[in-house]
């Protein structure tokens, strides 16, 4: 169990580092390959992610111990997640 002990899940709630957002994107792009976002450019990940972020009905978590491992995006609703007007209701 000891590999796990330095593990962090943190909630983004405000902003990501320029070197958080690098990380996510290369995750999507990389290990979620049949995943709709990881067909969209970066500039689109990037911008999804900050409007998510800044939803209140969409919750992004990151999972991190030395470098970022892992993120999760989710919501009650899932047509929250793509809906256009998800970023101000």
């Amino acid at each position: 169990m000891k590999k796990f002990s330095n593990l962090k899940i943190s909630q983004i709630k405000n902003k990501l580092t320029l070197k958080e957002f690098i990380e996510i994107i290369k995750i999507i792009k990389q290990e979620n390959t049949h995943a709709l976002i990881s067909n969209l450019s970066k500039d689109l990940i990037k911008k999804y992610l900050k409007t998510a972020i800044k939803s209140k009905n969409i919750f992004l978590y990151i999972l991190k111990k030395k470098k970022l491992h892992n993120w999760i995006c989710f919501t009650y609703q899932k047509r929250r997640l793509f809906d256009k007007r998800f970023s101000s209701t």
